[in-house]
């Protein structure tokens, strides 16, 4: 029962989302991260030093507008994997490219 313009665009807008999930999901397997972690999902309780605002802001990309880098440090266990992963996806879903490794990794490649 729909009108030639309401079918095309409902078409259209389907397969926007449709490329626009799948570009997202190419440019998180690109980022090689370790794991799927979803930033909401951080556990506070266990990290209670770590600032939820920040952490909050952080998830916007706002910085990647910026262009400001943003570097998490720390012992292990503290959270630091979790947190760059859940900015990752959140980034890369925004369309941005993201490419993760540790700082162990990193420092291989700029030698």
């Amino acid at each position: 029962g729909w009108s030639h313009e309401e079918y095309l665009a409902a078409v259209l807008s389907r397969e926007v989302s449709e490329r626009e999930a799948s570009g997202a999901a190419t440019r998180i397997k690109a980022a090689r991260f370790p794991a799927h972690k979803d930033l909401e999902e951080f556990n506070f309780d266990h990290q209670p030093s770590a600032d939820r605002t920040l952490i909050a802001h952080l998830g916007t990309g706002v910085f990647l507008a910026e262009a400001k880098n943003v570097v998490l440090l720390g012992p292990p266990g503290t959270g630091k994997t979790h947190l760059a992963v859940g900015i990752g996806i959140k980034a890369a879903k925004a369309g941005h490219r993201v490419l993760f490794d540790s700082a162990t990794g990193w420092v291989a490649r700029l030698q």
